[in-house]
Order: C-alpha cells, then structure tokens, then sequence
C-alpha cells in the first residue's frame, strides 16, 4: 500500500523473467563479482570460504519463506491488536470495513519492531538485486543468514567486517550491509550498465 504505483518496479520477476535472466550477461556479471568476493575472503580468511545460493529468490519461495517466520507471527499479531483497538471487534466484520479508512490506517501503522525479512514479492532477491553471503568452513555454514547469530557469531568473531572488507576490495556493484532489519550477510547489487544493456 505505501508504494502505490511504484510497486511495478519493485515487484519480484515472474517465472519467465527468472528463466531469461539465466545464463544472461547480466547473470554471468553478478557471478563473476561473487567469485571476486570469495577469492578475496578466502585469501583473506584461510580455512573459511563464501556460500551464496545462486538462484532468484521467486513470488512462492518468498512467500513460503513468510508463512513460517516468527517474526512475521509477532508482527501481525501486533498490527490485529492495535487495529482492533482502533476500530472496535466489529471493524473485523467484512460488511464494516471502510476501505479508505483502513487503508489510511495501514499506510500510517509504525509497528515496534519489523519482520526480519521484506514482504514477499518486495525484497530485491526477487530480481537478482540482493545477495546473501555465508561463511562456510569444511563445507559447512559457520556463519549463516540468520538473526540469531547476528551478535554471537558475525559481530562476535569479526565476521561482519572481514566479509565488508573483501566487499570493498573486490566488488564495486555490491553496497551494504542491510541494517534494517539487521542483516550483516546481507548486500544490495546493482548490475553494471554494460551487462543490463547487454541482457535487454
């Protein structure tokens, strides 16, 4: 609701726009920049290496994602709340609902705290736009996308600067870290201009 008309240029790719961007310039320009990163991180950091997951993130991953999250459960429990406090036990009641005044309401609602993962068909892995980086030792994670290791491993043991260190010395279309929600792994990708042309 708060982009509006936007939305089409944020929407998450079809099947069909996952399927043309493979094997694409644009594709094979991100993949390059990753191995970049990793050669870099491994250079670096002996004995650990990167784990990306390759592949866009589609519409039902993301929303299969969304169904199961914690996060999301304590979100909407908080927006029923405090819509309900708002409108009364009847504002549930379809037949009650003024649509306007409801949307007003949504587009203004600041919950406490976010999700910990963007509203399915908006997160920029939907377009190849955003990329999770894991540190893996002996094949496997060590550091993995995961909130709860946040503050005991990433900060903890430095994980979150050395992966933003290799970032910065051999990537420049990667910017990052996400820091809201709090995502260390985390990092925006933006395609050079010359494999976008190429790939259109």
């Amino acid at each position: 609701m708060r982009y509006g008309e936007k939305i089409a240029d944020q929407w998450s790719w079809t099947d069909e726009q996952i399927k043309a961007f493979e094997g694409s310039p644009e594709q094979q320009a991100l993949l390059a920049e990753i191995a970049a990163v990793n050669e870099h991180f491994k250079a670096a950091n002996p004995g650990y290496e990167i784990y990306v997951h390759g592949t866009v993130r589609s519409l039902d991953e993301q929303l299969a994602k969304w169904n199961k999250n914690d996060s999301v459960g304590a979100g909407a429990e908080e927006i029923l709340a405090a819509y309900t406090a708002s409108f009364g036990e009847d504002g549930l009641q379809p037949d009650k609902i003024d649509a306007k005044k409801l949307a007003a309401w949504l587009r203004g609602f600041r919950p406490s705290k976010r999700a910990n993962l963007a509203a399915p068909g908006l997160t920029l892995h939907g377009r190849a736009h955003a990329i999770d980086f894991q540190v893996m030792k002996n094949g496997q994670i060590y550091a993995g996308a995961n909130s709860n290791q946040v503050e005991s491993v990433w900060r903890a043991e430095g994980w979150d600067e050395k992966l933003k260190a290799s970032m910065d010395a051999a990537s420049p279309s990667f910017s990052g870290p996400l820091t809201n929600p709090d995502e260390p792994w985390h990092y925006d990708y933006t395609p050079p201009a010359a494999a976008t042309s190429a790939s259109n």
